[in-house]
């Protein structure tokens, strides 16, 4: 009965989707992006994309090798991680919280500033989160895009789909040849009632 909903659910979610052009769509605006240079440019402006190209161009170590020190110099040598979420930094986000959780499960409490962190632990989950983007880019590359409930989110701006969900996403559809990405738009009440029922309830 909950799998037949489900489906039923990603139907109706389905319906309520947009799909965009990708040359219309242009990166998050926010505070950080914007000083990175990259912030409300197109996709290809944002880092991921360069290695993702990489990736494609069969340099796969070296892409790999090239976003893992994306990320630590980012978070640590930048201190994008004193940054909040609400200005495109990386304090508290996922990152932030899985370093956390593998501190604690080493008995150790992590500061905020992670000032006393174990930087070969850092390092660990970088390179799984690393792993986890190149999967998405291969999956993209034998699938294209398909349905997840982590939609892809845009909010329409002076004519432009401003992204604030699914860079990586869109990045590895652009370097594999698609055209269009397949998101939510300025995204209803309705579909996040779906989409949260969807998710925690079935």
């Amino acid at each position: 009965m909950k799998s037949l909903l489900k489906r039923l659910l990603e139907k109706i979610a389905q319906q309520l989707l947009k799909t965009v052009s990708i040359d219309d769509v242009r990166c998050v605006n926010l505070a950080v992006p914007l000083e990175e240079g990259w912030g409300g440019t197109k996709i290809e402006n944002f880092p991921p994309y360069t290695f993702f190209q990489m990736y494609n161009e069969g340099k796969e170590k070296p892409a790999i090798k090239a976003m893992e020190t994306w990320y630590y110099d980012r978070m640590l040598m930048e201190r994008i991680i004193d940054r909040p979420k609400t200005e495109g930094g990386m304090q508290g986000g996922s990152l932030y919280k899985d370093i956390e959780s593998l501190h604690k499960d080493r008995g150790i409490s992590l500061k905020k500033d992670l000032s006393n962190a174990d930087h070969e632990l850092v390092k660990r989950v970088i390179e799984t989160k690393v792993q986890c983007r190149f999967q998405t880019f291969k999956s993209v590359k034998q699938c294209g895009q398909k349905f997840s409930w982590d939609f892809v989110r845009f909010v329409t701006q002076d004519g432009a789909y401003i992204c604030f969900g699914g860079h990586h996403r869109i990045s590895a559809l652009a370097v594999c040849g698609h055209t269009q990405v397949t998101a939510t738009v300025n995204e209803s009440k309705l579909l996040k009632v779906i989409r949260v029922v969807a998710v925690k309830y079935l």
